[in-house]
């Protein structure tokens, strides 16, 4: 999907059919890594979370998610993706 119409912010499920969210994540890191990624999940890991962290998502919630809180983090991804491209150094985390 992302190959036919490319976006700046990716929300996604880490519970899926045929892949699960994580999978699903390295694939998007290693064929487009300008894309910024928001794992859900409403099964709360620590572990999914951390391992997400670690394989470039910007962020990680847990369902249910209020509306407001979830368009604040896209835009945190927006802005850290458009500091990205502009050579300019992100912030440490998302909750700055």
């Amino acid at each position: 999907m992302l190959a036919a119409e490319p976006c700046e912010v990716v929300v996604l499920d880490i519970k899926m059919p045929d892949m699960d969210g994580l999978q699903v994540l390295q694939v998007i890191r290693e064929k487009h890594p300008q894309a910024e990624v928001i794992l859900l999940t409403g099964h709360a890991s620590v572990k999914s979370g951390v391992d997400g962290l670690e394989l470039g998502a910007f962020d990680y919630l847990i369902k249910p998610v209020k509306l407001e809180d979830l368009i604040e983090r896209i835009s945190d991804a927006r802005e850290r993706r458009q500091l990205r491209l502009e050579g300019e150094p992100p912030h440490s985390g998302p909750s700055e």
